[in-house]
């Protein structure tokens, strides 16, 4: 499977709900046989809106629809983050 064409929709997806201050960069990274990497770089001061204990990040609900029984993807996605510390300080 092209997996540029779900980059591209992820990109779409996060440019509509990420605030326009927030710096981050998503790409893909490897494509295993069981699963298909992609990297996302944020800095540390936005990690909480993108991953949290809360469950309430972008990611912590995107990814088990994206997991689900219901999608059309045959392998797992999973979105590595990567941070880069002390941004603006």
């Amino acid at each position: 499977m092209d997996y540029s064409e779900l980059l591209k929709k992820m990109r779409l997806i996060l440019d509509d709900i990420v605030p326009l201050d927030i710096k981050y960069f998503i790409d893909f990274k490897i494509e295993k046989e069981s699963k298909v990497e992609f990297v996302l770089v944020i800095f540390d001061k936005d990690i909480n809106l993108f991953t949290n204990k809360e469950n309430t990040g972008i990611l912590n609900q995107m990814l088990p629809v994206i997991n689900s029984d219901i999608s059309k993807l045959n392998k797992k996605l999973v979105i590595d983050v990567e941070v880069y510390e002390n941004y603006g300080r």
